[in-house]
């Protein structure tokens, strides 16, 4: 993947696109706001994880034999399945859980890509890098919830209530008093730090860039209904940038590869997701349907963070590192992603 020209090509298009529409996606059927949803089954989204089996062997130069892959995929599953067990016995924590780990598996994410890019010389402490993990993690997670919190608790309650008709009201009560209050001091302390550490660093540019992302992704997500700003970041900006950090792991210059080496993994989701909707759905309607989804999500994103987690620390991304050494991340994944020591 031609990271970074078509990675933040795909990504600000996709949200300047949405930005531009919001008017009329503001006021479409609700149906239409499940578009993003539907297109993460096959494009970006659901696939981007389903590379993880491949990820510990390639990194670690292994072959992939198919025992170790096996072993692998039963503790993922295993992992999953009793994510979904959690789900069933406590629905209500189960479904701010969800919301937590999102957050900060998506601002993981950035974390890496603002360092990969070479955006990160004002990040100078692994609290700086918390803090802008935890400020990026809330953009798609904080500012819906702030700005549409009925809209944003239904989704969460629909979750739940597959598993507890009296779910939903839990969920409403748990969600959305204090999370502007959470935002706005989280992105205030990152723009006074940030400032701070540029001042000592002259490291003006990367501070603005970060900074400028924050800002479009908060419109975007201010605006727009979540169903949709959340599902195209989903599958546009996270997917799409975890993608592009796999690619030289995976299969390197070989995108047609990547996609069908996801495939597996992908179909055996999809099962395991429709098991979900025979068990919980009795009469199959689009919004359930999104709910027994975002559901199987929940139960794969936990072993897919520990994969993740895993990179970061063979990666190196949470080690500050001086200024004289901004942007060399990006070599230091490229040696590590071909097994390199």
């Amino acid at each position: 993947m031609a990271w970074p020209r078509l990675g933040l090509g795909l990504a600000w298009g996709s949200v300047a696109l949405s930005l531009a529409a919001s008017p009329w996606i503001a006021e479409a059927p609700a149906i239409v706001w499940l578009v993003p949803w539907a297109a993460s089954v096959v494009v970006l989204g659901l696939p981007h994880g389903a590379l993880d089996p491949f990820v510990p062997f390639r990194m670690r130069g292994e072959p992939l034999g198919a025992r170790r892959v096996a072993v692998f995929c039963a503790l993922y599953l295993g992992t999953a399945g009793a994510v979904i067990a959690l789900w069933a016995l406590a629905p209500v924590a189960a479904a701010v859980g969800f919301v937590a780990l999102t957050w900060a598996h998506w601002g993981q994410g950035d974390v890496f890509a603002l360092r990969a890019l070479g955006w990160d010389a004002h990040l100078t402490s692994r609290p700086h890098l918390a803090l802008a993990g935890a400020v990026r993690g809330a953009l798609p997670m904080l500012v819906p919830l702030a700005a549409q919190p009925s809209a944003y608790a239904a989704v969460l309650g629909d979750l739940a209530a597959l598993f507890d008709p009296d779910g939903a009201a839990g969920v409403g009560a748990m969600v959305a008093p204090a999370a502007g209050i959470v935002l706005w001091a989280l992105i205030g302390g990152y723009a006074l730090w940030g400032a701070a550490s540029a001042w000592r660093r002259n490291a003006w540019r990367p501070l603005a860039l970060d900074l400028g992302e924050v800002a479009g992704l908060g419109v975007f997500f201010a605006v727009l209904p979540p169903l949709w700003s959340v599902g195209v970041y989903f599958c546009a900006w996270h997917a799409l940038r975890h993608l592009a950090r796999l690619e030289p792991i995976v299969a390197p210059r070989r995108p047609l590869r990547l996609a069908l080496l996801a495939a597996p993994a992908t179909l055996g989701a999809l099962a395991l997701f429709a098991g979900l909707g025979w068990l919980l759905v009795e009469r199959p309607a689009a919004g359930a349907l999104l709910s027994v989804y975002l559901v199987g999500i929940a139960a794969v994103t936990v072993p897919h963070v520990l994969v993740v987690s895993w990179m970061d620390a063979r990666q190196g991304v949470w080690r500050p590192r001086p200024s004289t050494q901004a942007g060399v991340l990006a070599s230091k994944a490229r040696r590590s992603n071909t097994g390199g020591r």
